[in-house]
């Protein structure tokens, strides 16, 4: 996998002390962003504002949240019907993707 996207989806950023996020994530995360403002101006800041606390509960327990597959663990948003899905590697948790969670409309 040399350049190209499969290459740039691996990459990783730091975005606190040790919650690192995947490229890929931080898309899906702007594409979310961009559609709660399309809701409601302002929405997107109050969206960011949520993920940034799940971020935080991140870097002071990781494992508190429950394996769903092998190591893959998931935190459920505040106020929002999204998710995020991650892994802990050492003292990291990488986060691999960011889902919005279209049941919760049903």
């Amino acid at each position: 996998m040399a350049g190209g996207a499969a290459a740039a989806a691996f990459q990783t950023r730091i975005v606190t002390g040790r919650v690192l996020i995947r490229s890929a994530a931080e898309r899906n995360l702007d594409e979310a962003g961009k559609w709660y403002d399309e809701q409601r101006p302002g929405l997107r800041d109050e969206f960011l504002v949520s993920i940034a606390e799940a971020f935080t509960r991140l870097e002071q327990e990781p494992g508190r949240y429950r394996v769903l597959y092998k190591d893959i663990r998931r935190i459920l948003i505040e106020r929002f019907p999204y998710r995020i899905f991650y892994q802990i590697k050492g003292n990291n948790v990488i986060v691999l993707h960011h889902a919005r969670d279209y049941t919760s409309q049903l």
